[in-house]
């Protein structure tokens, strides 16, 4: 029988792995995409993918979202 420690203890550490596991499935961070991806894919979807990241306007040099530079 496990104790009732043990068993928080064991929580604990389940979040805690789910908080830093590369293959946890976590949304991304811009509210109007909420794509779901795995947490390994995360960086290069907000620095490559992601319509919502922010981009510099290559003419006027404003800061606008992806999708708004897409014409």
């Amino acid at each position: 029988m496990t104790s009732t420690s043990g068993v928080k203890n064991l929580s604990f550490v389940i979040k805690d792995h789910e908080a830093q596991c590369r293959y946890t499935k976590v949304r991304c961070m811009y509210r109007s995409c909420g794509v779901l991806m795995l947490r390994e894919d995360l960086s290069r979807h907000l620095e490559e993918e992601c319509m919502f990241r922010q981009q510099q306007c290559p003419y006027c040099k404003l800061m606008t979202t992806a999708d708004q530079l897409k014409v």
